[in-house]
């Protein structure tokens, strides 16, 4: 790699990364539990904990000779912050960028986004329930193929899903806390998303002792069925997906064939999983749904009431705005909400947080 590009790498990882673990102390918390939050949302130049990923995948990919900025336009897929970092990061390294994002998403995400000089390209809101993502990425390729044919920038795709640099990124989150916590963790809880989120952390807490859970939105219990075939029709009365769609960006995904959620959460088999268990969220939409849902008779009142006793995003989002005065995203109220339900069932635990972006980002999302 030519010296001028290793400086800049070397620029961009020395300002990502190293976020500070904060203990949550202002919201009451039961049974002589603790709860700590790793603070990515305060990560440069997004403030998102996927900064971390795109320097890493970006820098790999140079050195091994597959891009640069003059042969290539990157262009990468997304459901939550990813698409932001990957803009921010391509733009510090003066690469062309496309980022594909789902309709729905907050104008002032899709902003941030085309204010880092990137294009976007929104598709259908139920592209990924659908589980069309790879149609989309055989289209990009035929596309690609045909720029260069005609002599022009073929598209490249960090893949950023299926990469295991990826995973060796948000690794470092984990290796960060054995050094900055203040105690030593005993419960990692985690959004699921692609999963890598999961698998990196968890992977290296886990070596030290720690369990983890991770947790799906309700509308997308993807991890949840893997661990739980079947429970969900038992306890809902409805097929998985029968709710709609989601609004916590990143998060759970139906149809989508990840395979580091499948490593995290299945493993080997059942022993040889990183995770320990996954969980529910419920959100204000889900909400919704489930009552629509009692008031047309297709639920009874005892699914009703399995809906209602769910981890609430909404409460724990208004306790971390509120009184914590931290301006994070919904994926990280989800977190602290599945952390308060375990409060409630277990004593003197460390219980550690990713608060994974900014509030900002969701500003304006349906």
């Amino acid at each position: 790699m030519p010296n001028n590009r290793s400086k800049r790498f070397k620029k961009l990882k020395e300002d990502v990364g190293r976020t500070p673990v904060y203990e949550i102390t202002h919201i009451d918390i039961p049974n002589g539990n603790k709860l700590f939050a790793k603070e990515e949302h305060l990560n440069k130049p997004t403030g998102s904990h996927y900064d971390r990923v795109y320097v890493e995948l970006l820098e790999d990919f140079e050195k091994s000779g597959t891009i640069n900025p003059k042969d290539v336009e990157l262009v990468e897929t997304t459901s939550g912050n990813a698409g932001m970092a990957f803009a921010a990061v391509a733009k510090e390294l003066g690469y062309e960028a496309t980022v594909i994002i789902p309709e729905g998403v907050s104008k002032t995400r899709l902003d941030a986004i085309e204010g880092l000089g990137a294009k976007v390209i929104q598709t259908p809101k139920d592209l990924f329930v659908k589980g069309a993502v790879d149609e989309l990425r055989r289209q990009l390729t035929l596309e690609s193929k045909r720029r260069k044919a005609a002599g022009e920038k073929p598209f490249f795709c960090p893949n950023h899903s299926r990469n295991v640099l990826t995973v060796d990124a948000l690794a470092h989150i984990g290796e960060e806390v054995l050094d900055e916590a203040p105690a030593e963790i005993d419960v990692f809880v985690a959004a699921v998303g692609n999963g890598a989120s999961v698998l990196g952390p968890g992977r290296v807490l886990k070596e030290y002792g720690a369990e983890v859970i991770a947790w799906d939105p309700v509308q997308a219990p993807t991890a949840y069925e893997m661990r739980h075939p079947g429970a969900y029709k038992e306890m809902f009365e409805i097929d998985p997906g029968q709710l709609g769609l989601h609004g916590i960006y990143g998060t759970g995904v139906m149809g989508v064939k990840f395979p580091f959620l499948e490593e995290a959460v299945i493993g080997g088999d059942v022993q040889s999983a990183i995770v320990k268990d996954v969980m529910l969220v419920a959100d204000e939409k889900a909400m919704e749904a489930f009552s629509a849902l009692y008031d047309r008779d297709v639920i009874s009142s005892r699914a009703l009431d399995a809906a209602l006793s769910l981890p609430d995003l909404a409460a724990a989002h208004r306790l971390l705005a509120g009184v914590e005065k931290l301006s994070v995203g919904r994926s990280s109220a989800g977190s602290l909400a599945v952390a308060l339900k375990l409060c409630e069932k277990v004593k003197n635990k460390n219980i550690l947080i990713i608060l994974y972006d900014r509030a900002t980002y969701y500003a304006d999302s349906d």
